[in-house]
């Protein structure tokens, strides 16, 4: 079955956009000597050295014919974990001190002048143990939550993209009429339009 631009009606101008796209971008690499002059102090001097530049250029055609963008899998939050850090590394010299406090209270003799900073020291560090323990249960469960809903709709999104990339892989553009289109469905719009086609459920 021979492929033709629904609106010229010929096939001497089309091509799978999925070429026009691979051919519109081009990279390469250059390394070599590079020197020059300087001049610092009242004085005249030379350097010299060796270096390597790279990169790549695409045609604006390429840019608006680029394949659908692909979804990131959820990660975890970093910032959630940073805080936490931060906390934990402040209550070690709390719990430390807590620690202490509670040694003091059973060695420490009845009225001894310890005692009461040992009382202080060992409450501070109980009430401290408890926040941790009630933050860390809450976090988790909001985490977990949180996660849920992420990989959820990370799901829904991947599959978007899975069919997009399927129509992307297949449809044709066609140079003289500047449209893209797909044989299987019968549908064409401008190029500047691609979205319209790869998700047709949100445009």
């Amino acid at each position: 079955m021979t492929v033709v631009c629904p609106t010229c009606g010929k096939d001497d101008t089309i091509q799978k956009i999925s070429a026009v796209y691979s051919a519109g971008r081009t990279s390469g690499m250059f390394s070599g000597p590079t020197g020059g002059v300087s001049y610092t102090g009242g004085r005249w001097g030379g350097y010299g050295g060796f270096m390597t530049l790279s990169g790549h250029t695409s045609t604006d055609l390429s840019r608006i014919l680029a394949p659908p963008q692909k979804p990131s899998p959820p990660r975890g939050d970093w910032r959630i974990t940073g805080c936490w850090a931060l906390v934990l590394i402040f209550s070690f010299p709390i719990l430390s001190y807590g620690g202490i406090g509670i040694l003091g209270l059973l060695l420490s003799t009845e009225g001894s002048d310890t005692t009461s900073l040992a009382k202080v020291m060992a409450l501070a560090a109980i009430i401290w143990a408890l926040f941790l323990v009630i933050g860390i249960k809450r976090s988790r469960r909001w985490h977990s939550a949180n996660k849920a809903q992420m990989q959820k709709a990370y799901v829904v999104a991947k599959g978007s993209w899975d069919k997009a990339m399927e129509f992307w892989e297949s449809a044709y553009y066609c140079f003289r009429d500047d449209i893209v289109f797909a044989p299987s469905t019968g549908r064409a719009v401008s190029s500047s339009d691609l979205n319209e086609l790869l998700y047709p459920d949100i445009s």
